[in-house]
């Protein structure tokens, strides 16, 4: 079952065609600062890897879809690239394509996050994939595997949800209903002191977007840091 897919040859495609679909790919959100980073670099004449496309004999549709090189197809976007070069690759099933992304992701690029793994955790055993087979896969004991699988919950809606390490923490403390009440798209970093080193970068880099939103919380956060620093 571990398969990945036909031996990949190397073309040249449209930006265009590539499908990204989050339920078939890794990675479960954009790293925006890494695209930055990608499309400073290309500009000043890096090289990078092809990015990893593939179809499916199962997608009758026959879509082209992204497996590998999310940050560097969006660097590429960015710059207003329309091709780039890829390595095409075949799957005979979706499970076989997303195994086959994991694995990819896994070794290079931007660290999967702790709640990627997870998620890739339950989806590669949603595709039937044995304990042991994801372990082979993703280089991960499987005893580490069984440790992270309570982070894998369902909403009383029904819907499913992988809880990030400080969620898991505040369910185990105090419940689930309130570990879920938070919205975990807030809490990429888990100390004040990450959080405000992460700022720092974003600003030294020139790369905070310059838009209304953005920067009426930063005139927020101007005001507080004032009160903060003067008290």
């Amino acid at each position: 079952m571990l398969g990945a897919g036909a031996a990949g040859r190397e073309r040249i495609v449209r930006i265009a065609d590539i499908h990204v679909d989050e339920e078939l790919y890794p990675r479960h959100k954009m790293n925006w600062m890494t695209v930055y980073r990608y499309a400073e670099a290309m500009k000043a004449g890096a090289v990078f890897p092809p990015i990893v496309v593939g179809t499916v004999e199962e997608d009758e549709q026959g879509r082209l879809w992204l497996v590998d090189g999310l940050h560097r197809l969006e660097a590429y976007k960015k710059l207003g690239e329309s091709h780039v070069k890829a390595i095409m690759k075949r799957y005979k099933r979706f499970g076989e394509l997303f195994a086959d992304a994991v694995k990819l992701n896994m070794v290079h690029g931007l660290p999967l996050s702790a709640q990627d793994i997870v998620r890739c955790i339950d989806k590669l055993k949603e595709f039937g994939y044995t304990r042991e087979e994801i372990s082979e896969l993703m280089k991960i004991p499987v005893d580490d595997i069984v440790r992270l699988e309570p982070r894998i919950v369902v909403t009383p809606t029904g819907e499913k949800r992988y809880l990030k390490s400080i969620q898991y923490r505040i369910a185990q403390r105090v419940g689930l209903g309130k570990a879920l009440a938070i919205k975990d798209d807030k809490l990429h970093v888990r100390t004040v002191r990450q959080l405000l080193d992460q700022l720092i970068a974003i600003l030294e880099a020139g790369a905070l977007p310059n838009d209304r939103d953005i920067m009426g919380l930063c005139r927020r956060l101007y005001e507080l840091l004032g009160e903060v620093v003067e008290a």
